[in-house]
């Protein structure tokens, strides 16, 4: 596993000890967080961000006439255009997201945010 796997596992992993103390399920003492520091694994990653001109090359493509590759299409637009909304996230998407012409989205791992 790369370190930035390693880190977020042992973040959600802290989360649950936080949370068990502060609802004295467990005792301060058994807290393995005090002297083993998350902070020393190397979570710097390269960036992948794709350039401004090759999404615009996407919008320009006609998929018109194959409904998969439009799909494909007009879901990654929707992603990037939505800052990188997770492909998960999108399939549970439904119209009752959407109020006063926003979007509104509640995916379990965060909280829930407006678009």
């Amino acid at each position: 596993m790369a370190e930035t796997s390693i880190s977020g596992y042992f973040r959600t992993l802290r989360a649950v000890f936080n949370k068990a103390i502060q609802e004295k399920i467990i005792s301060p003492n058994h807290y393995p967080f005090w002297e083993f520091k998350i902070s020393k694994f190397d979570t710097s990653t390269r960036k992948r961000a794709i350039a401004k001109t090759d999404v615009r090359h996407i919008e320009a493509v006609d998929a018109s006439q194959n409904p998969k590759a439009q799909l494909a299409k007009d879901i990654f637009l929707f992603s990037y255009f939505l800052q990188g909304i997770n492909l998960t996230d999108i399939a549970l998407l439904r119209w009752k997201n959407v109020t006063h012409e926003r979007l509104f989205t509640h995916a379990p791992r965060l909280a829930k945010t407006s678009i």
